[in-house]
C-alpha cells in the first residue's frame, strides 16, 4: 500500500509539472506601450491579447500571410508551396509544389487570383483561387529596367486594376511596377540614400574619376508592401532612418512626417488595418499600430527564442489583419500562426478614431473621454478631444488640451482665434488710448520747450548718468551707434570695468534662463525638459569663457595688442543686439502662430547675427588686426576652442575609467578584508 501512495504522488506531481496552463487573458505575456507627448514610449494596458495559436503538422517554414474572408494562404518556402486552411488552421490544399522554388510573399487581386513571388525562381506566379497555374512574370525586358538590374521578388502587392508592385532583392531604385500583362511601368517610392558627414565630404574633395572607382552611396530596397482598399500604398524598410516607414500617393511621394515618426530599425512587414490605421511587424517581435497620420497607437509583442507563449514568438515573419480587425502573425521557427484580438481598451480607441477619422469629432468625444479615464496619457484622445473643443468653438478648452497634448498645429489655430477675439473686443479700446499718449506726448514736449517743466527731472537724471557704474553700462547701447568707437573707448580709455562687464554677463545669463522658459510654446524647443538648466548654464559660461581665453590666447601669439582684460569686457559689449532683442523676442514669440513664426525666426536671426557682425569687429579692434588677420585669428579661435574641448572630454574619460579602477580596487579589498 506505501508503494502504490509513492506511484500516486509521483504520477500527480509530474502531471502538475506536464500539463499545459490554461490561458489567462487578464494577463499578457508582453507589455504595451504608446507614443508619450515627448515621443517616449510609456507603458500602457494591453490593446491586443493573444488568444490562439493555429498549429498543424503540415504547416512549416512560414514566409508570408494572406487573408481571403474566411481563409488563410500560407507560404511555406520549405515545403515550396501555399498552404490553404480555414482561419482555425484545418487544411482545405495546397499549390504550387511542382511550380515554385523559394515562395516567400504572396497578394490577392480583385478577381481572386493569387500572387506568388519567388527569388529562386526570379519570377511572379499568378494562380487562380484553386491553385491553377495561370502565368507567370520574368525578369522585364524593356531597356529602362536596366541591364544589370536584379529581378529576385520577394514581397509583393496588387492594386485594384491589376498592377503589381513588387519588392525585389536589392532593388535600390525602388518598388518595381508592372501591369497585369507583365510590361515594366517603372520604379516607385524609391527610398532616398543615406548620406553621412564622411560621404559628404568624400563628394565635396573626390573627382568625378575617384567616385567611379569607390562604391556607390545607394538607398536601401524596401523590405514590404502592402496595398489599403483606397489605393494607398505602404512600404517600410528595416533601417530606422527617417521615412523607413511610407505612406505614398500617386506621385511616390511619402504622405506622412516621417521626422515625427516612431521609426523601427528592424521592420519587415507592412499591412493595412480596417480603420485607416496600419500594422507594422519588426524582426523582434513588436507590432506596432499607427493612425492614418503615422501616430503611434500602440507597441506590443516580443520575441524569445527559448519560449513558446501566445504572443511571443521565436521568429516572425509575416502579419495579416482581418475584415474584424483580428491579427495573425506567423511563426517561421516555431511553425505556428499567433491569433490576438483587440482588447476593450483599444476598441475605444478604434471607435473614437473611426469618428475622428471621417471628421465627426464631436461625436467622437464620448469616446476619448472614456479613453482618458482609462489613460489620461493617452495623447491622440487629447488631440482629438482639443479638435471636438475647436468645432464647437470653445477655443480656450482647445488651446489648453492642446497645449497638455504638445500639439503645437492645433494649439496655434485655437490661439489664433482666441487672438483674433481679444483684438476685436479690444483694439479700438487700445488704438484710442494709443492716440491719446501720442497726442499727450507732443503736448507736453511743447510745454516742457516753452516752459521747462520737466528741467528738475531731467537734472536729476542727469546726475544718476555721472555715476560710473550707470555710464559704463550704458556704454552697451552706444555699441549701436558707434560700434568702432565704443570698442576703441573701451581699450584705450577704460569707459568700461570688470564690474560692469560682469553685470551684463550676468543679465546675458538671466536673459538665456528666461529664454528657455518663457519662450512660447509653438516655438519653444523644450530643452530644459531633457537637460537640466544648471548644465545648460555652465555650458553657456563655458562657451564664453572658452572664446574670451582662447581669443586672448591666440591674439598674443599673432602679436595682438589687446589684454586679457580688454577681451573679458569688449566681447560681452558685442553682444550687444543679443542682449538688448532677446527680451522683445521672448514676448513677441508668445503672440505668434506658426504661419507667423518667420517674424521670430528672422528676429533671432537678426539678434545672434548682428552680434557675430560686432564680434568681429571687437576683435579687429580690441587687437589692432588687418581684416585677414582678423578672420585668421577668429578661425584659429574657433579651432583652439573645439581641441580644448576634445582634449577636455578625452580627459574626463580617462579620468572616469581611473576612477572605476581605483573604486573596483578597494571594493574587491573590502570584500576580502
Amino acid at each position: 500500500m506505501g508503494n502504490y501512495l509513492k506511484y500516486a504522488i509521483l504520477l500527480m506531481f509530474v502531471s502538475l509539472v506536464l500539463w499545459p496552463a490554461p490561458v489567462v487573458h487578464g494577463e499578457t505575456a508582453y507589455k504595451t506601450y504608446t507614443s508619450s507627448v515627448d515621443g517616449d514610449l510609456i507603458e500602457i494596458q494591453t490593446a491586443y491579447e493573444a488568444f490562439d495559436m493555429i498549429t498543424n503538422a503540415e504547416i512549416g517554414k512560414l514566409e508570408d500571410i494572406l487573408i481571403d474572408g474566411n481563409r488563410l494562404y500560407l507560404v511555406d518556402s520549405d515545403a515550396k508551396r501555399v498552404l490553404v486552411t480555414d482561419l482555425d488552421g484545418n487544411v482545405e490544399r495546397s499549390f504550387g509544389e511542382q511550380v515554385l522554388g523559394k515562395p516567400t510573399g504572396i497578394a490577392r487581386d480583385e478577381n481572386g487570383d493569387v500572387y506568388v513571388a519567388d527569388s529562386v525562381k526570379e519570377k511572379v506566379f499568378r494562380f487562380s483561387e484553386n491553385g491553377v497555374l495561370i502565368r507567370d512574370y520574368g525578369r522585364p525586358v524593356e531597356p529602362f529596367f536596366g541591364k544589370r538590374e536584379p529581378f529576385k521578388p520577394v514581397k509583393l502587392s496588387v492594386d485594384v486594376r491589376g498592377n503589381l508592385y513588387i519588392i525585389g532583392e536589392g532593388a535600390s531604385n525602388g518598388v518595381i511596377q508592372l501591369n497585369k500583362d507583365g510590361d515594366f511601368l517603372g520604379y516607385y517610392g524609391a527610398n532616398m540614400a543615406e548620406t553621412t558627414f564622411f560621404q559628404k565630404f568624400k563628394d565635396a574633395v573626390m573627382s568625378d574619376a575617384q567616385k567611379a572607382k569607390t562604391l556607390m552611396n545607394v538607398p536601401a530596397a524596401s523590405t514590404n508592401i502592402d496595398i489599403d482598399a483606397n489605393g494607398t500604398v505602404y512600404t517600410v524598410t528595416a533601417s530606422g532612418q527617417a521615412g523607413a516607414i511610407k505612406k505614398l500617393n500617386i506621385a511616390g511621394q511619402n504622405m506622412l512626417a516621417a521626422e515625427a515618426m516612431f521609426q523601427p530599425a528592424d521592420a519587415i512587414d507592412i499591412v493595412a488595418g480596417t480603420q485607416n490605421n496600419f500594422y507594422v511587424l519588426t524582426s523582434g517581435g513588436r507590432i506596432l499600430e499607427y493612425d492614418s497620420s503615422g501616430n503611434l497607437l500602440f507597441a506590443f509583442g516580443s520575441k524569445e527564442s527559448n519560449a513558446q507563449r501566445m504572443g511571443i514568438y521565436k521568429d516572425p515573419t509575416a502579419l495579416a489583419v482581418d475584415a474584424d480587425g483580428m491579427l495573425y502573425v506567423t511563426d517561421s521557427e516555431a511553425r505556428i500562426v499567433h491569433k490576438l484580438q483587440t482588447t476593450a481598451f483599444a476598441n475605444e480607441v478604434h471607435q473614437g478614431l473611426m469618428l475622428f477619422e471621417d471628421g465627426r469629432y464631436v461625436e467622437s468625444e464620448d469616446y476619448w473621454r472614456e479613453v482618458l479615464k482609462l489613460n489620461s496619457s493617452f495623447v491622440l484622445a487629447r488631440v482629438a478631444m482639443g479638435e471636438a473643443y475647436y468645432k464647437q468653438e470653445q477655443y480656450a478648452e482647445a488651446k489648453t488640451t492642446f497645449l497638455m497634448a504638445k500639439n503645437k498645429p492645433g494649439y496655434s489655430d485655437a490661439f489664433w482665434e482666441l487672438r483674433q477675439q481679444w483684438l476685436e473686443r479690444n483694439l479700438a479700446g487700445w488704438l484710442f488710448a494709443f492716440l491719446i499718449g501720442l497726442v499727450a506726448f507732443f503736448v507736453l514736449r511743447s510745454w516742457h520747450r516753452k516752459k521747462g517743466i520737466f528741467a528738475k527731472p531731467i537734472a536729476y537724471l542727469g546726475k544718476w548718468k555721472q555715476v560710473k557704474l550707470i555710464r559704463e553700462l550704458g556704454l552697451l547701447f552706444k555699441v549701436f551707434r558707434h560700434p568702432i568707437d565704443t570698442f576703441y573707448e573701451i581699450k584705450r580709455m577704460g569707459q568700461a570695468s570688470v564690474v560692469s562687464a560682469s553685470i551684463w554677463y550676468g543679465v546675458l545669463i538671466a536673459e538665456f534662463i528666461l529664454f528657455q522658459y518663457q519662450v512660447g510654446f509653438i516655438f519653444n524647443s523644450e530643452l530644459v525638459e531633457r537637460v537640466s538648466i544648471f548644465l545648460l548654464v555652465i555650458l553657456l559660461m563655458a562657451v564664453l569663457a572658452l572664446f574670451v581665453v582662447m581669443n586672448y590666447l591666440i591674439s598674443t601669439i599673432n602679436e595682438g595688442e589687446g589684454s586679457f582684460r580688454n577681451v573679458y569686457i569688449a566681447t560681452i559689449y558685442a553682444l550687444a543686439p543679443f542682449i538688448v532683442l532677446i527680451v522683445p523676442i521672448i514676448l513677441v514669440s508668445n503672440v505668434l502662430t506658426i504661419n507667423e513664426g518667420f517674424i521670430y525666426s528672422f528676429s533671432l536671426g537678426i539678434a545672434i547675427w548682428w552680434s557675430v557682425i560686432y564680434l568681429i569687429i571687437m576683435v579687429r579692434e580690441i587687437h589692432n588686426f588687418t581684416f585677414w588677420e582678423t578672420a585668421k585669428n577668429i578661425l584659429l579661435t574657433v579651432f583652439a576652442s573645439l581641441i580644448t574641448v576634445a582634449v577636455g572630454y578625452i580627459l574626463f574619460l580617462l579620468f572616469n575609467q581611473l576612477y572605476e579602477f581605483v573604486y573596483s580596487i578597494l571594493q574587491e579589498v573590502l570584500a576580502r578584508v
